[in-house]
């Protein structure tokens, strides 16, 4: 071997060397940068969960003595603000969800707890010794949560923690021991009180009876993955089980890789189902989606049920879908389909609300007639059609009401829900219409 090629080769040899240190180098720095990142939105985060959760501590405070509704009402603004806030901030920071779930149910309802007591007193009644209680209650556990996550983020603010965590396994040694933190906080809600009021997040709604599988049978894991199976599309032996899901709704869960199901264990419903798999480009039409989310449906639950809006991202064209009994579309009773863009394949099921909701209803004779109701509406609105339906409110009750889809002043549709029995104007959404769809609000 001339001297020559020798040079070349250790040449090369030294720039390999060379280029793989100094990719060493930027790699490690990238990775340097990007704990430094991660851990920095996370302090964010447990700053922003700490300081909402003293401000709702000293709002539920303040609302023991409260005595007017307007200052009732503003406190219940803030605490709704400040509670969708701490959810917020909860959700970014690394942990398990399940270990989660006493801190969100009270986040949830210190906000809407207190916009009950709130329209409570707005319309005149008072708020009761045993409501008193309650916030007395509330602003307790309020302020212990808030002090053992005051010395969480002391302790995750002590320079190097999160990157020392961070640094063996970037985002899943970290959640070990924050969701054993979080666990901590669970353990303050033991003593939690129960709550009953005409809100969304009530107890006897979280835990009240499933209407459409109240007296069915309940199934074997076998079975109900059996029948599921059958419904999806796939083939049992493929498929393992997963941990189960108790709480109102009692569920076998499954996974074949592909996909994730839950079945529940009375009469072996498909609760929800999920397809993982990158969606392609866009070949159907929404209208044809619709279809065949219809198709589907059609062959699962009959043909009772009718598509009212449908909403694409993401390459997934979500239907929602509502009983009908006769005339009247019951809207308590919702089912999501979503359907890939890229084929048509059903690659989403959301039946939680028409399986909590659905029963044979003895729809009341309205007391009040069609022309009536019109006029209960604002005089700038422009009336485009109307049906009757059923809608839920913030309680337990149902209320039935005329749907009038409306055109307001400048061009905006609305739907105005007007009830039936009393004439009462019960809710008013915007239809806010894109190119993929159709949102409320």
């Amino acid at each position: 071997m001339g001297k020559r090629t020798i040079i070349k080769i250790v040449s090369f040899i030294s720039a390999t060397v060379l280029a793989v240190v100094g990719l060493s180098i930027m790699t490690h720095k990238r990775m340097e940068n990007y704990r430094l990142q991660v851990g920095n939105a996370y302090s964010m985060h447990l700053d922003e969960l700490d300081g909402s959760l003293y401000n709702i501590s000293v709002a539920l405070q303040k609302s023991l003595y409260a005595s007017s509704a307007t200052q009732m009402s503003s406190l219940a603004v803030e605490l709704c603000t400040e509670s969708t806030v701490a959810k917020n901030s909860l959700s970014q920071l690394p942990y398990s969800n399940e270990q989660s779930e006493g801190v969100n149910k009270f986040l949830s309802q210190v906000g809407d707890y207190t916009l009950y007591l709130s329209r409570k007193v707005i319309q005149g009644g008072e708020i009761s010794v045993d409501e008193r209680e309650n916030l007395h209650n509330l602003s307790k556990i309020a302020q212990s949560v808030s002090s053992s996550v005051n010395v969480i983020r002391a302790e995750y603010d002590k320079e190097g923690v999160w990157d020392s965590q961070l640094a063996a396994d970037i985002g899943k040694s970290v959640e070990g021991d924050f969701t054993e933190s979080i666990e901590s906080l669970e353990e303050l809600l033991v003593d939690y009180p129960t709550l009953q009021y005409d809100g969304p997040f009530s107890d006897h709604l979280l835990n009240g009876e499933i209407k459409l599988t109240a007296n069915d049978s309940e199934l074997s894991a076998a079975d109900a993955l059996n029948r599921a199976a059958a419904i999806l599309g796939v083939d049992p032996s493929s498929v393992s089980e997963e941990k189960e899901t108790a709480g109102n709704v009692p569920c076998y869960n499954y996974t074949d890789g592909t996909m994730s199901f839950s079945v529940t264990k009375r009469g072996g419903r498909v609760m929800y189902m999920r397809k993982f798999r990158e969606i392609g480009e866009q070949t159907i039409q929404f209208e044809e989606a619709v279809r065949k989310a219809e198709d589907y449906l059609g062959r699962v639950e009959g043909t009772s049920l009718v598509s009212t809006y449908y909403f694409a991202d993401e390459g997934v064209c979500t239907v929602s879908f509502a009983h009908k009994e006769g005339a009247t579309v019951c809207y308590p009773d919702l089912i999501k389909i979503g359907v890939a863009l890229d084929n048509g394949e059903i690659v989403l099921v959301e039946a939680g609300g028409y399986i909590a909701n659905h029963y044979t209803r003895t729809i009341e004779t309205p007391k009040y007639t069609l022309e009536e109701a019109r006029q209960k509406l604002s005089k700038a609105l422009i009336v485009n059609g109307v049906k009757r339906c059923i809608i839920p409110s913030d309680g337990n009750a149902e209320k039935h009401c005329y749907e009038f889809d409306c055109i307001g002043i400048d061009g905006e549709e609305l739907l105005v829900y007007i009830n039936t029995q009393n004439l009462e104007e019960e809710r008013i959404l915007l239809l806010l219409k894109t190119d993929g769809g159709t949102l409320t609000k």
